[in-house]
């Protein structure tokens, strides 16, 4: 169904004479199938945050199709890639609040490297913050509850890690290099 859509849409866009940039992806996070002894989304770990995402373009030289990328990209990408595709100068002071960077320049080796990706989540075991590179997936629990956080919850407690006891911050480092399953908390 999704290369058929895919195809409708060229087609369409030839018709009208138009460029075209798909940015297909899975979702916005993976299921953990009992790894980490967990059923379940919205994790720091590697199920979670390594996902697919397949971008088709009229502009071959920008997005060569087949071409893979291994770097470390985020979904904040998505944003200045669609409006980079569309003539917008993301690098205009006014587009300054977007985190992310066009995935063309990515592609062709213009961008920064990222040597890691940041995030919070709010998971089923409470929230967790991460910082993952090609080396390392680290994780940490940001607040002392468990669960969802409710409005109620929003916005207390966020010095709480950085002043609890190292060990109620359930410290998580996995060495990927040697550990790319996750195992081994080091």
């Amino acid at each position: 169904h999704i290369g058929r859509t895919i195809d409708a849409f060229k087609e369409y866009c030839k018709k009208q004479n138009s460029e075209y940039l798909i940015i297909y992806t899975v979702g916005d996070h993976g299921w953990q199938l009992g790894e980490q002894g967990m059923e379940s989304k919205f994790s720091p770990w590697r199920e979670s945050v390594h996902n697919a995402a397949i971008v088709v373009s009229s502009d071959k030289k920008k997005f060569p199709a087949g071409k893979v990328c291994d770097e470390l990209v985020e979904y904040v990408d998505f944003a200045p890639t669609i409006l980079a595709a569309g003539g917008v100068n993301i690098h205009d002071p006014k587009y300054a609040y977007l985190d992310g960077q066009d995935l063309a320049a990515v592609l062709a080796g213009k961008a920064k490297k990222r040597d890691y990706a940041l995030g919070e989540m709010n998971l089923v075991i409470g929230p967790r913050a991460y910082m993952r590179s090609k080396e390392f997936g680290f994780s940490m629990k940001t607040r002392p509850f468990w669960g969802y956080v409710s409005e109620e919850k929003m916005g207390k407690n966020i010095k709480w890690a950085l002043e609890c006891p190292v060990e109620d911050a359930e410290l998580a480092l996995y060495d990927l290099r040697n550990d790319p399953l996750e195992r081994n908390n080091v």
